[in-house]
């Protein structure tokens, strides 16, 4: 779900600064290759190796005033997933 939405924001980025728009089929078509190219590189590497490595002192701070911050996030296991 994160992958189809970064997909449909980035395409309308695209057209308002670039002019460039892609149609329906071809924002799924490249959520759905981008989500294959990252399962490939996260699903078959070691367990010890997905840890995620946190940088000491990093801290999340509010956003400036008038700027919004949305987090996605997702889940999955085996063949299944949800997102928030």
């Amino acid at each position: 779900m994160a992958i189809l939405l970064w997909s449909l924001w980035n395409n309308r980025n695209n057209l308002v600064w670039n002019d460039n728009k892609l149609n329906a089929r071809q924002i799924g078509s490249q959520a759905v290759q981008l989500w294959e190219e990252w399962r490939a590189v996260h699903v078959f590497r070691p367990a010890e190796q997905q840890q995620q490595q946190v940088t000491p002192g990093m801290q999340w701070q509010t956003p400036t005033q008038g700027r919004l911050k949305c987090n996605v996030d997702a889940s999955f296991y085996d063949d299944e997933g949800v997102c928030g």
